[in-house]
């Protein structure tokens, strides 16, 4: 009998859990489609639930975060840069690349609140960045094939662009007479093997006289800037107008298939609007190269991601050929060195590196 009385009360808790359970989701939701807050501060905003404000040191790093991202920043280099500048997160832990990446992901800097990862409305709070900033780092972010964790294996400068000029596959790193070295990984050639120092130091020089001959076409997709501001309006309009035909449908001023062809044609608009926004994006890569002085001194101040990047962005790839038995000895550096560069008006968006 006490075993039964047992089970009856405790489904009877399991029951007023769930209705429990139950109503703080619905009001959860509520808050959310109301654009109330709810739990802990977020970073960038204070701890007020009502009218949530900005924490101007921690709002501009986050805006700046976004912008390092689509200049092909990783995520790792940028919680490195937060923990040392003494901005960890709202419970006072050091960043992560996963922490960092959901923030990064979380519509609320765009004044937007979500439930259970989808959009429902927007926030009582002002937004950190823009929408189309914050899509294109989705994008990125969210791009099938991008790495995704954090490795300890080290990543060399021009990791997976070097190719071996007797067989064509593919360069490793790796430890020759406890030096450094790219070296071919086919079992079947084995016969590349350089020093690592030196044949970046070379290719450097190479990619910073490049940079500087394709100076004008960077300096032009920097003033497309402009551009990139209209483009932005455009895009908000249309979305408006989207919008709209579900309430012109709903209050019975548009049929079911006028709706859909008006949706297709604004949809069609947008996304070309967005395509267009994404090329003139790819210019965040090259910001502060074009005119600058002292070039080589601005490039030895970038993170290693935003380097390889660049590089990855210019060359398709780089081959190097075999020294022979005679070695690197009365050679330069550059020997047996060739770079296979994209033209200017190849360059891609920031590229989905592997190692």
């Amino acid at each position: 009998m006490g075993r039964t009385v047992a089970r009856i009360l405790g489904s009877v808790n399991r029951g007023e859990v769930e209705r429990k359970s139950a109503r703080q989701i619905a009001a959860f939701q509520q808050m959310a489609e109301m654009g109330k807050g709810w739990g802990p501060r977020q970073f960038g905003y204070d701890g007020n639930h009502d009218h949530p404000a900005l924490i101007p040191r921690e709002a501009d790093a986050l805006r700046q975060a976004y912008l390092d991202v689509m200049r092909g920043d990783s995520l790792l280099s940028i919680c490195k840069r937060w923990d040392k500048a003494g901005l960890p997160t709202t419970l006072g832990k050091p960043w992560n690349s996963v922490t960092l990446k959901r923030l990064l992901l979380n519509p609320r800097n765009i004044g937007k609140r979500a439930y259970r990862g989808e959009i429902v409305g927007d926030g009582d709070w002002p937004a950190i960045i823009d929408v189309d900033t914050w899509k294109a780092v989705k994008l990125h972010l969210t791009a099938p094939g991008r790495h995704r964790g954090q490795s300890t294996v080290r990543i060399r400068l021009l990791g997976s662009l070097m190719r071996c000029g007797s067989c064509g596959q593919k360069l490793i790193s790796g430890m020759n007479n406890k030096r450094p070295v790219y070296k071919c990984k086919n079992p079947l050639c084995y016969k590349v093997s350089r020093r690592i120092d030196e044949i970046d130091e070379y290719v450097v020089t190479l990619i910073l006289a490049h940079l500087a001959n394709v100076g004008n076409w960077v300096a032009e997709n920097e003033a497309d800037r402009e551009e990139a501001k209209q483009l932005h309006g455009e895009a908000a309009v249309i979305r408006a107008r989207i919008d709209a035909l579900g309430i012109d449908y709903a209050e019975g001023n548009l049929t079911g298939p006028q709706m859909r062809v008006a949706s297709e044609r604004l949809e069609a608009k947008l996304n070309d609007v967005e395509d267009r926004m994404q090329r003139i994006a790819r210019s965040h890569l090259f910001e502060g190269l074009a005119g600058v002085t002292d070039l080589k001194k601005v490039w030895d101040g970038l993170s290693l991601s935003r380097r390889r990047n660049i590089i990855h962005a210019l060359c398709r790839n780089i081959t190097i050929e075999s020294v022979g038995k005679g070695g690197m000895q009365g050679r330069d550096e550059g020997f047996g060195v060739r770079i296979n560069w994209r033209e200017a008006d190849q360059i891609p968006d920031v590229p989905q590196l592997s190692r």
